[in-house]
């Protein structure tokens, strides 16, 4: 199941016009818990500049339960950032422009971005997830990959952090 919130709909405006100009963020996070019967989800944002107007997502990972992990579940986050960019730009109608994609999983973002591995391929653990992510990034001209550290407001506080930071901690 995808839920989609949005977030202050009434400024979109302001989310297309930092995609643009290549000040968009989308971050993303997994959640799994072996103990609570490998229950396997994720939330994912694209948002503009100031982090007050854009689309915020959470979903449950496909897959029964002998196949979630903590892997997972953030190539599943990664994948709906991606979906959002993919369909922000539709809704739109954009041809140009950048969005930083940041995750707390730092070979999950390897592993989809760099396509010159040999992961994705039909034999590779999680490669429904890994090859409908790259699909998508063949799609759009949108993309950078970061990694943001995951719990960092563990050390930090809130408002200090940078704005992915912040924004990680609250897809958490």
């Amino acid at each position: 199941m995808v839920r989609l919130f949005l977030v202050d709909h009434r400024n979109l405006v302001h989310l297309k016009a930092s995609i643009t100009n290549g000040t968009a963020v989308a971050v993303s996070d997994g959640s799994h818990d072996a103990s609570n019967s490998n229950q396997a989800s994720a939330a994912y944002t694209l948002l503009d500049s100031t982090g007050h107007h854009g689309l915020e997502c959470s979903m449950d990972v496909p897959g029964d339960a002998s196949c979630q992990n903590a892997y997972r579940v953030e190539v599943a986050g990664i994948l709906g950032a991606l979906f959002l960019i993919q369909l922000s730009n539709y809704i739109f109608d954009h041809s140009h422009g950048k969005v930083a994609v940041y995750c707390d999983g730092k070979s999950a973002l390897e592993q989809v971005f760099e396509f010159s591995s040999d992961i994705g391929t039909a034999k590779s653990k999680q490669s429904d997830l890994i090859m409908a992510a790259r699909t998508f990034i063949k799609n759009i001209d949108v993309t950078l990959d970061h990694h943001v550290k995951g719990h960092e407001d563990d050390e930090i506080l809130l408002e200090l952090l940078h704005l992915s930071a912040q924004i990680n901690v609250h897809m958490d």
